[in-house]
């Protein structure tokens, strides 16, 4: 399979719905479609088995997403989480759901067959009753996110400068006379720059990469020992939004924003690069800008 398709990035999505749905399809698949021999049994057994697998299934759900969360970083699921991160973590839930299918049909007696066979025949049909729906929810959850952010970014783009001179002029920018002072982490001065010429910090292991004008408009960028938090913490909320855990940037100086399902990158003038934006910052930067 395509390596793009797999790493191809999906939003990480886990709330009530993603426990109902999967859930009631569960319970309709094997009350209606009655697979494994269900059909044969009376209507309130089969749909009281329906109603325990369904539960089941939620339940599994739930356990799944809780041990990833516990071992996995919230960084990662916000910026990292792929699509084929997606169907491995549905693939998982779904084992879960065939063993307990399974266990169930043992214990109460459902089928004669071999048990090989009964655990081949539950695992072949769950996952072909489960393949159309899984395909459906992947799909759409791509669709509605995508064009949530779509819909973001129209409704914020009034909201950005449509040139350089545009933000100069803009009543809330710094003062020219508004200088931050570089320090290193045991508090040494090492500069003074005005806010107006800062473009952004980026964090690079111990130091920190601090990308700003010249007078004569040039980009340059001065190198200090100190960490990302300490200027998160000194510098204005107003003036400079922590967009990404390695980012900080000056509000005045971002000019594009663009999205796909997981985060926002947002261009900033006179510098090259497209910053990240985390997914867990999203909504603060909608919020900073419809402000």
């Amino acid at each position: 399979m395509n390596l793009k398709f797999w790493s191809k990035p999906h939003p990480f999505i886990f709330d009530w719905k993603s426990v109902l749905i999967p859930g009631l399809v569960t319970f309709l698949i094997l009350g209606i479609y009655a697979p494994f021999g269900l059909g044969e049994i009376e209507d309130s057994w089969r749909w009281g088995f329906a109603a325990s697998i369904s539960a089941v299934a939620a339940i599994s759900i739930w356990g799944m997403v809780t041990l990833l969360r516990a071992v996995v970083s919230q960084d990662y699921l916000d910026e990292k989480w792929t699509l084929g991160n997606e169907i491995l973590l549905i693939l998982s839930v779904l084992l879960l759901i065939c063993l307990s299918v399974f266990i169930a049909f043992v214990s109460l007696g459902f089928s004669d067959q071999p048990i090989v066979d009964v655990f081949k025949d539950v695992v072949l049909k769950t996952l072909l009753a489960s393949f159309l729906p899984v395909v459906i929810l992947v799909l759409t959850e791509q669709y509605l996110e995508q064009r949530k952010q779509l819909k973001n970014i129209k409704s914020l783009a009034a909201h950005f400068p449509k040139e350089s001179s545009e933000a100069k002029k803009d009543p809330t920018f710094p003062a020219s006379n508004h200088l931050i002072i570089l320090e290193n982490e045991n508090g040494k001065p090492l500069a003074k720059l005005p806010a107006e010429e800062i473009i952004l910090f980026q964090s690079e292991g111990n130091y920190l990469e601090v990308f700003h004008l010249s007078k004569e408009d040039e980009l340059r960028k001065t190198l200090i020992r100190n960490t990302l938090k300490t200027y998160v913490k000194r510098l204005p909320a107003e003036d400079f939004f922590h967009a990404h855990k390695r980012f900080l940037v000056n509000r005045h100086r971002i000019k594009e924003l663009r999205g796909n399902s997981r985060n926002y990158e947002i261009r900033l003038e006179s510098f090259p690069d497209w910053v990240p934006v985390s997914r867990s910052k999203s909504q603060d930067l909608l919020a900073f800008f419809k402000s």
